[in-house]
Protein backbone atom coordinates (compact mmCIF):
# COMPACT_ATOMS: atom_id res chain seq x y z
CA UNK A 1 0.00 0.00 0.00
CA UNK A 2 3.01 2.31 0.75
CA UNK A 3 3.96 1.94 -2.73
CA UNK A 4 0.65 2.91 -4.13
CA UNK A 5 0.90 6.20 -2.34
CA UNK A 6 4.59 6.59 -3.05
CA UNK A 7 3.75 5.80 -7.33
CA UNK A 8 1.13 8.61 -6.88
CA UNK A 9 2.91 11.06 -5.10
CA UNK A 10 6.02 10.58 -8.18
CA UNK A 11 3.94 11.19 -10.53
CA UNK A 12 1.90 14.10 -8.90
CA UNK A 13 5.56 15.62 -8.55
CA UNK A 14 6.13 14.96 -12.48
CA UNK A 15 3.03 15.99 -13.69
CA UNK A 16 2.77 19.49 -11.77
CA UNK A 17 6.41 20.29 -12.73
CA UNK A 18 7.31 22.20 -15.48
CA UNK A 19 10.63 23.56 -17.24
CA UNK A 20 8.93 26.74 -18.61
CA UNK A 21 9.67 29.89 -15.93
CA UNK A 22 6.49 31.35 -14.16
CA UNK A 23 6.11 35.00 -15.38
CA UNK A 24 5.91 36.70 -11.83
CA UNK A 25 2.89 39.48 -12.37
CA UNK A 26 3.48 42.73 -10.40
CA UNK A 27 0.19 43.74 -8.53
CA UNK A 28 1.49 47.20 -8.02
CA UNK A 29 4.01 48.16 -10.69
CA UNK A 30 5.42 51.23 -10.74
CA UNK A 31 4.17 54.63 -11.78
CA UNK A 32 5.53 56.19 -15.15
CA UNK A 33 6.20 59.29 -15.47
CA UNK A 34 3.43 60.22 -17.87
CA UNK A 35 4.43 63.71 -18.44
CA UNK A 36 6.75 65.93 -20.44
CA UNK A 37 8.01 69.45 -19.64
CA UNK A 38 8.80 72.15 -22.41
CA UNK A 39 10.29 75.67 -21.68
CA UNK A 40 9.49 79.15 -24.16
CA UNK A 41 12.98 79.62 -25.41
CA UNK A 42 12.71 83.19 -26.88
CA UNK A 43 12.27 82.44 -30.37
CA UNK A 44 8.83 82.82 -32.53
CA UNK A 45 8.35 83.12 -36.31
CA UNK A 46 5.77 84.59 -37.74
CA UNK A 47 4.04 82.63 -40.05
CA UNK A 48 1.96 84.80 -42.24
CA UNK A 49 0.72 88.15 -41.30
CA UNK A 50 -1.84 89.96 -43.27
CA UNK A 51 -3.04 93.48 -43.70
CA UNK A 52 -6.22 94.45 -46.02
CA UNK A 53 -8.01 97.26 -46.67
CA UNK A 54 -7.46 100.98 -47.69
CA UNK A 55 -4.45 102.08 -45.07
CA UNK A 56 -0.67 102.89 -45.53
CA UNK A 57 0.31 101.41 -42.54
CA UNK A 58 3.29 98.85 -42.50
CA UNK A 59 1.82 95.66 -41.60
CA UNK A 60 4.84 94.79 -39.12
CA UNK A 61 3.55 98.10 -37.79
CA UNK A 62 0.46 97.62 -37.24
CA UNK A 63 0.91 94.19 -35.51
CA UNK A 64 3.66 96.32 -33.03
CA UNK A 65 0.97 98.53 -32.32
CA UNK A 66 -1.71 96.72 -31.92
CA UNK A 67 -0.03 93.46 -29.97
CA UNK A 68 3.51 95.09 -28.53
CA UNK A 69 3.87 92.02 -26.65
CA UNK A 70 3.33 89.58 -29.87
CA UNK A 71 6.86 88.04 -28.72
CA UNK A 72 5.88 86.70 -25.65
CA UNK A 73 3.31 84.10 -25.72
CA UNK A 74 2.14 84.75 -22.15
CA UNK A 75 3.56 81.54 -21.26
CA UNK A 76 6.52 80.06 -20.81
CA UNK A 77 6.23 76.69 -19.84
CA UNK A 78 3.91 73.65 -20.80
CA UNK A 79 3.37 70.38 -19.31
CA UNK A 80 1.98 67.32 -21.58
CA UNK A 81 0.42 64.88 -19.47
CA UNK A 82 -1.63 61.87 -20.43
CA UNK A 83 -4.57 63.76 -21.86
CA UNK A 84 -3.61 67.32 -20.59
CA UNK A 85 -1.86 70.43 -21.83
CA UNK A 86 -1.34 72.91 -18.60
CA UNK A 87 0.07 76.33 -19.67
CA UNK A 88 2.31 77.47 -17.36
CA UNK A 89 3.80 81.52 -16.63
CA UNK A 90 6.74 82.26 -13.93
CA UNK A 91 5.44 78.78 -12.47
CA UNK A 92 1.33 79.53 -12.13
CA UNK A 93 -1.23 77.68 -14.34
CA UNK A 94 -2.66 80.05 -16.43
CA UNK A 95 -4.93 77.71 -18.37
CA UNK A 96 -5.22 74.03 -18.88
CA UNK A 97 -7.00 71.65 -22.11
CA UNK A 98 -7.63 68.36 -22.76
CA UNK A 99 -5.93 67.99 -25.73
CA UNK A 100 -5.30 65.00 -28.94
CA UNK A 101 -2.27 64.20 -30.77
CA UNK A 102 -2.38 62.89 -34.08
CA UNK A 103 0.24 62.64 -36.23
CA UNK A 104 2.59 64.84 -34.06
CA UNK A 105 -0.43 67.45 -34.48
CA UNK A 106 -1.38 68.90 -31.10
CA UNK A 107 -5.15 70.06 -31.10
CA UNK A 108 -7.29 70.49 -27.94
CA UNK A 109 -11.08 71.09 -27.05
CA UNK A 110 -11.83 74.41 -26.53
CA UNK A 111 -15.83 75.36 -26.10
CA UNK A 112 -16.58 71.72 -27.72
CA UNK A 113 -14.39 72.48 -30.80
CA UNK A 114 -10.97 70.78 -31.66
CA UNK A 115 -9.03 73.81 -32.03
CA UNK A 116 -5.56 73.06 -33.66
CA UNK A 117 -2.70 74.67 -31.32
CA UNK A 118 0.62 73.26 -32.46
CA UNK A 119 2.63 70.11 -33.28
CA UNK A 120 5.93 68.52 -31.84
CA UNK A 121 8.55 68.05 -34.19
CA UNK A 122 11.20 65.31 -34.01
CA UNK A 123 11.22 62.82 -31.10
CA UNK A 124 10.18 65.69 -28.52
CA UNK A 125 12.92 67.72 -29.74
CA UNK A 126 10.72 70.89 -29.85
CA UNK A 127 6.99 71.96 -29.26
CA UNK A 128 5.67 74.63 -31.68
CA UNK A 129 2.74 76.63 -29.93
CA UNK A 130 0.58 78.18 -32.58
CA UNK A 131 -1.38 81.73 -31.34
CA UNK A 132 -3.64 83.80 -34.12
CA UNK A 133 -4.06 86.88 -33.96
CA UNK A 134 -7.06 89.52 -35.33
CA UNK A 135 -7.73 92.95 -35.11
CA UNK A 136 -10.46 94.59 -37.56
CA UNK A 137 -12.17 97.38 -37.86
CA UNK A 138 -14.78 98.72 -40.31
CA UNK A 139 -17.96 100.36 -40.95
CA UNK A 140 -21.07 98.06 -40.83
CA UNK A 141 -23.67 100.77 -42.40
CA UNK A 142 -21.96 103.75 -44.33
CA UNK A 143 -24.99 105.77 -44.01
CA UNK A 144 -24.81 105.49 -40.38
CA UNK A 145 -21.38 105.70 -39.72
CA UNK A 146 -22.31 102.39 -37.68
CA UNK A 147 -18.39 100.69 -36.71
CA UNK A 148 -17.33 97.37 -35.35
CA UNK A 149 -14.12 96.57 -34.38
CA UNK A 150 -12.71 93.49 -32.27
CA UNK A 151 -9.01 92.48 -31.05
CA UNK A 152 -8.08 88.88 -30.10
CA UNK A 153 -5.25 86.81 -29.24
CA UNK A 154 -6.38 82.99 -29.01
CA UNK A 155 -4.36 79.39 -29.53
CA UNK A 156 -5.14 78.15 -32.35
CA UNK A 157 -4.25 78.78 -37.02
CA UNK A 158 -6.34 80.83 -38.73
CA UNK A 159 -6.74 80.19 -42.38
CA UNK A 160 -8.36 82.59 -44.64
CA UNK A 161 -11.88 81.17 -44.64
CA UNK A 162 -11.77 81.47 -41.21
CA UNK A 163 -11.57 85.55 -42.15
CA UNK A 164 -13.85 85.88 -45.18
CA UNK A 165 -16.50 85.79 -44.86
CA UNK A 166 -16.56 85.02 -41.38
CA UNK A 167 -15.46 88.43 -39.89
CA UNK A 168 -15.83 90.53 -43.44
CA UNK A 169 -17.25 89.26 -46.98
CA UNK A 170 -14.19 90.48 -48.80
CA UNK A 171 -11.22 92.33 -48.46
CA UNK A 172 -12.46 94.51 -51.41
CA UNK A 173 -15.49 95.85 -48.71
CA UNK A 174 -12.90 97.58 -46.95
CA UNK A 175 -12.81 100.72 -48.76
CA UNK A 176 -12.84 103.40 -46.38
CA UNK A 177 -9.66 105.29 -45.52
CA UNK A 178 -9.19 103.83 -41.78
CA UNK A 179 -10.80 100.24 -42.72
CA UNK A 180 -8.60 97.09 -42.11
CA UNK A 181 -8.37 93.57 -40.93
CA UNK A 182 -5.08 92.62 -39.80
CA UNK A 183 -4.50 88.62 -39.29
CA UNK A 184 -1.80 86.62 -38.23
CA UNK A 185 -0.63 82.70 -36.89
CA UNK A 186 2.93 83.18 -34.90
CA UNK A 187 4.39 80.21 -33.69
CA UNK A 188 6.22 79.81 -30.72
CA UNK A 189 9.31 77.34 -30.11
CA UNK A 190 9.57 75.25 -27.19
CA UNK A 191 12.25 73.30 -25.88
CA UNK A 192 12.23 70.34 -23.28
CA UNK A 193 12.91 71.32 -20.00
CA UNK A 194 16.31 70.21 -18.84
Amino acid sequence: MNRFFYLIFLLLVFACSNDDELEIIDEDPPIQNTSETFVYDLTYNIENLELEGNSNIDKNDRLKDIWSFYENPLFNEIVLKKDSILFYENGELEYSYRFEMNNNQLSIRNNNQDVFTGKVIGENERLLIYKKYLSYLFFLDNDNYTLTSGKSNNLGFYEEKDIYPKIVNSPKDLKEEEEFILWSNISYNFVPKK
